[in-house]
């Protein structure tokens, strides 16, 4: 068989799916399934045909559909235009050249501003215990936002400086309440600069815009749709392009009480770097650093939580029972700040990111 033959028949008969994201191309086998029970084909313009079945336990459950027609996500983000002429509903044609069909319209002619967007909401919780603990942790609601975005931020403790030269550790306690598709957030150590640095609008690069941040050493809730979410080693230096990370532990809001514990040694890897991540005990996850991460070096400043600035969606984490690395005297009293609310006027006509 040809490779044409290869790439077409298979999808046409259901055997295999094809996902094309963020530039690279996936082909996933589907498991042989006798259990089968009815069958959808898909086709646009006469192209290849789109073939996937229904399982006999999926046609067995009571199904009601009283309505043909069109509807938006109940999810927010930008706009999509769609159009529809030429419509024939189960061989019978619908007439929308000479007239209005007549639908039934709920909700479909609405126009409102969205004041509530999105929005950072994490930082010292005195009455939750989410993760576990006694009441007194931090955490909370975690907002992607656009690389242009104001509304990013961090909640962290000044350490004094640190560097990949450094043994640096922490542990403590976690729990993961819920998430959103494209949506994560980074624990552990940064440089403070680099969160608050301004970013082009509409940046794109060799790299994702706004992540990986420099100078950056941790861990990151973020993952594939097709996973969900990865808790994640990460690794950045002072130059953003040279970042490393891993898959680790597969790791879904269940809202369960976790461990975990973050190890990087400088002197492991031959003198490279290199991390160790462990959760609830299971079987490490380890990161290598690379000799040109190593030879640029990273400097932070900072430790504690911090949104993504890359788009996307929200979670919603809680931590307690910290210990971490710092540089400072054990006698050097640590810099209090009180907690604000930062209220963000909405901007005339909307927003443009």
């Amino acid at each position: 068989m040809n490779v044409d033959a290869l790439s077409i028949t298979p999808l046409e008969k259901g055997l295999v799916t094809f996902l094309p994201r963020a530039g690279t191309q996936y082909w996933q086998l589907k498991q042989d399934n006798e259990d089968l029970k009815g069958e959808i084909t898909v086709q646009v313009d006469g192209g290849q045909k789109f073939r996937t079945y229904l399982s006999a336990a999926m046609r067995d459950q009571p199904v009601v559909l009283d309505r043909f027609g069109i509807f938006n996500m109940q999810l927010y983000h930008g706009a999509v235009k769609f159009h529809v002429s030429d419509l024939t509903v189960n061989d019978h044609k619908i007439d929308l050249r000479s007239k209005d069909p007549g639908w039934e319209g709920r909700g479909n002619r609405t126009q409102f501003v969205e004041r509530d967007f999105q929005r950072q909401n994490f930082g010292y919780s005195p009455d939750t215990a989410l993760a576990g603990g006694q009441k007194g942790e931090i955490g909370g609601q975690f907002y992607n936002v656009e690389p242009i975005d104001p509304l990013h931020g961090y909640y962290a403790d000044d350490v004094g400086r640190l560097t990949l030269d450094d043994p640096i550790r922490f542990s403590g306690k976690i729990s993961f309440i819920e998430g959103s598709t494209d949506a994560g957030m980074f624990f552990g150590f940064f440089r403070a600069e680099d969160e608050k640095r301004e970013l082009p609008p509409n940046a794109r690069d060799q790299i994702t815009p706004g992540w990986p941040q420099a100078n950056t050493l941790g861990v990151v809730i973020d993952g594939p749709a097709r996973i969900g979410w990865y808790f994640m080693p990460v690794c950045t230096a002072a130059q953003r392009d040279l970042s490393r990370n891993t898959s680790g532990h597969v790791f879904l809001p269940t809202r369960a009480h976790r461990t975990f514990d973050f190890d990087y040694d400088p002197l492991a890897n031959n003198g490279v770097g290199r991390i160790t991540v462990t959760l609830d005990g299971e079987p490490p996850f380890t990161l290598d650093l690379e000799p040109a991460q190593r030879k640029a070096g990273a400097t932070f400043d900072r430790f504690g939580l911090m949104s993504f600035r890359r788009g996307g969606k929200y979670s919603t984490l809680f931590f307690d029972d910290l210990t971490y690395t710092t540089r400072r005297s054990a006698d050097a009293p640590p810099v209090r700040y009180e907690q604000k609310i930062t209220k963000v006027p909405y901007p005339k006509g909307g927003r443009q990111f």
